[in-house]
């Protein structure tokens, strides 16, 4: 995730101090080693101009390797090595950062047309450190035994972990500046520097930047073309619309067309970062952040770690409530019945106004079932997996399926009996989402499952079922659940039955 222009903006604004390496005596460094390797192959005194090319031995580079450990070690610092572990990237899709591979491309041209220094240069600018250079570096740790950890991923974010825990001991980092998308010690001075920015403001502008989790933000690419400071003009963006969500969706009518999922695609890299998988001191998988969300009758909203026994946010929010968090884990909505709302809410920025608020109206469908038309009481919000719909259940004759981004109304599912009518019978809902978001899946009266198809439309909005499953002997379900990763649905009432692909 590399954050040039954010590079570049701190070496104009001399925002880094030099000290002198004695500072960290006695310390004990956390040492990013794919950062390090990078830096050092640049400051080899031999340099080989076609390195990054032919993945060659670097002629230098163990000796240096060997000079930097003995200084550290004159200085009383002892080092520990983190390496990066698995690629996030899935190769089956696109890299959204692809300017590593376009220079590459341009460097063989230039290579083939007899340019060989263009050509070195652009393999430099190009280089990413290879699997033999890690193995250089591994087997000289071995021979001094001095410590390394492979990271689960990413070795930044590993790294942030390791400093925020007393039991690994890291006084220190040496690493790249993707450190700073964690809250890591003295990042205080930097955000004071760029004006009193958030350390939540900071991280959606590396985001914006772009990296290899999310293409660069579409209207930086003129202010590139007209040479702009495009780290500034972010900075100045957010400070006016408060957040990276809130900037994409003022910016959005601009670039729909070219990047109609920008808003999806960017929670998900905010989901990569915040809720990274890192090794703990137990040998246990886990990410940096664990959060839920719960509602009571007391008309309060509570937000929760699972680290601690207190919640560490509240909300006071009129009438017994729904709550869930959207798939990227960023986002989280309240339903509100009383007032026929739905509001949306950035985690990072909860204490402040929702970004979004959806009000649910019916009155015409409504009518035709009582008058005054009332909306049902409302007992079941899930978002779609792919997070681009929301359902609404109710104790009613209709369950409301939304869309996510907008609010409107997409489709009314109709055609089952109410089986929750009863108010004081209090349950997780009897109607749910496919893994898929294709189809929709709720109990009816009569004992039976209904299924309406998503995709389908008419001009009614009113959807009736395609399919009705036969359940047997087993009671009204009051609860409905699909597994979200296998092909296995789940109902309740006074009896827990799981229902197989082949059954239906």
């Amino acid at each position: 995730m590399p954050v040039k222009a954010f590079e570049t903006y701190t070496s104009e604004h001399k925002l880094f101090n030099y000290q002198p390496l004695s500072v960290l005596k006695d310390c004990r460094i956390g040492i990013e080693a794919n950062y390090y390797l990078k830096q050092l192959v640049e400051r080899l005194p031999v340099k080989d101009p076609m390195i990054y090319a032919t993945s060659s031995m670097p002629v230098g580079l163990k000796t240096q390797i060997l000079r930097d450990l003995s200084i550290l070690k004159q200085n009383k610092i002892e080092p520990f090595f983190v390496f990066d572990g698995l690629d996030l990237i899935n190769k089956n899709k696109k890299v959204w950062n692809d300017d590593y591979s376009k220079i590459r491309a341009e460097a063989w041209k230039n290579y083939d047309q007899g340019k060989l220094q263009q050509a070195s240069n652009d393999f430099n600018l190009s280089g990413k450190i290879t699997f033999y250079f890690i193995c250089v570096l591994i087997d000289i740790l071995l021979e001094k035994k001095i410590e390394f950890l492979i990271a689960p991923y990413l070795s930044w974010a590993q790294l942030a972990y390791m400093l925020g825990n007393n039991q690994y001991n890291i006084n220190a980092i040496f690493g790249s500046v993707n450190i700073l998308s964690f809250n890591v010690d003295h990042k205080q001075t930097i955000l004071s520097s760029l004006g009193g920015i958030t350390n939540d403001q900071l991280l959606d502008i590396f985001i914006l930047l772009g990296s290899d989790f999310c293409p660069t933000f579409p209207p930086l690419e003129m202010i590139s073309q007209i040479n702009g400071d495009v780290f500034k003009f972010l900075q100045d963006t957010i400070k006016i619309f408060k957040s990276g969500i809130n900037t994409i969706l003022n910016y959005h009518h601009t670039f729909v067309a070219k990047h109609i999922d920008y808003l999806d695609i960017f929670f998900k890299a905010i989901c990569i970062i915040k809720y990274h998988i890192v090794l703990t001191e137990n040998g246990k998988l886990l990410p940096l952040n664990d959060h839920f969300i719960s509602s009571g009758l007391d008309n309060s909203v509570r937000l929760w770690d699972l680290r601690s026994s207190t919640c560490h946010g509240l909300l006071n929010i009129s009438s017994p409530c729904l709550t869930v968090f959207d798939p990227t884990g960023i986002i989280f909505a309240v339903a509100s019945n009383s007032l026929s709302s739905i509001l949306l809410y950035d985690l990072r920025n909860y204490d402040k106004e929702p970004f979004s608020t959806f009000t649910l109206n019916d009155d015409g469908f409504l009518s035709k079932i009582s008058y005054p038309p009332r909306m049902p009481d409302w007992i079941k919000m899930e978002f779609s997996n792919d997070g681009k719909l929301i359902l609404i259940g109710t104790r009613g004759e209709c369950h409301y399926l939304l869309d996510a981004f907008t609010g409107e109304l997409q489709s009314r599912l109709t055609g089952q009996i109410p089986v929750n009518g009863d108010p004081k019978s209090i349950t997780s809902g009897d109607v749910c989402f496919t893994p898929d978001a294709r189809y929709v899946i709720g109990a009816s009266g009569d004992k039976n499952l209904v299924i309406w198809d998503t995709k389908q439309t008419n001009r009614s909005k009113s959807l009736t079922p395609i399919e009705i499953l036969n359940s047997g002997n087993i009671g009204p379900a009051k609860v409905v659940t699909f597994n979200p990763r296998k092909m296995m649905l789940a109902t309740a009432n006074n009896t827990l039955s799981f229902w197989l692909s082949e059954n239906y």
